[in-house]
């Protein structure tokens, strides 16, 4: 019978093949499996999140160029000596500035979420109205991962803080 323990054993390559035979090591074996199950979570949820983060540090500053070229599109505007077919032209950078930044603000993940939406991740965040304005349809929440067991890494920004109260220059 000991002989054909250590075949098992051998064949195997476990130590404990039945957990009769070594309760506790079986308990110890099962109790790191759980642990090495988090680490392993937890490490996902970290390389989620680290992506999402640098998309949308790179989506933050792709939208701020444009804001900057806005800036000084605005200030050409402003100037008396620009021909009417400048201010057309001038009319049509700015509209396609804002379909830039629209959807920038409506950039997804790998997984095809919405970086800017808050929880409602599926919808494109900001739609454009028939009036031309842009109205945001996400919610003013921020997705959150475990990095551990009792910390939540925040993996987003909703549209509103990021879009709406920049734009309306308020302050959160």
């Amino acid at each position: 019978e000991e002989i054909q323990v250590r075949q098992t054993k051998i064949s195997t390559g476990q130590a404990i093949n039945a957990a009769a035979a070594a309760p506790i090591d079986a308990v110890r074996l099962s109790a790191l499996g759980e642990v090495t199950s988090r680490v392993e979570r937890y490490t996902t949820n970290l390389t989620v999140a680290q992506r999402r983060l640098s998309l949308g540090d790179d989506t933050l500053s792709s939208a701020d160029n444009l804001y900057t070229r806005l800036r000084e599109v605005q200030l050409s505007a402003a100037s008396d000596t620009i021909s009417a077919s400048d201010r057309a032209s001038i009319k049509l950078e700015i509209d396609g500035i804002n379909v830039q930044v629209v959807a920038f603000a409506n950039t997804t993940d790998t997984d095809g979420q919405a970086l800017f939406a808050g929880y409602a991740t599926d919808p494109e965040p900001f739609v454009k109205n028939v009036d031309v304005s842009v109205s945001y349809v996400g919610d003013a929440c921020e997705h959150t991962l475990a990095a551990a067991p009792a910390f939540k890494l925040p993996n987003s920004l909703h549209g509103w803080t990021v879009f709406i109260t920049v734009a309306l220059g308020a302050v959160c």
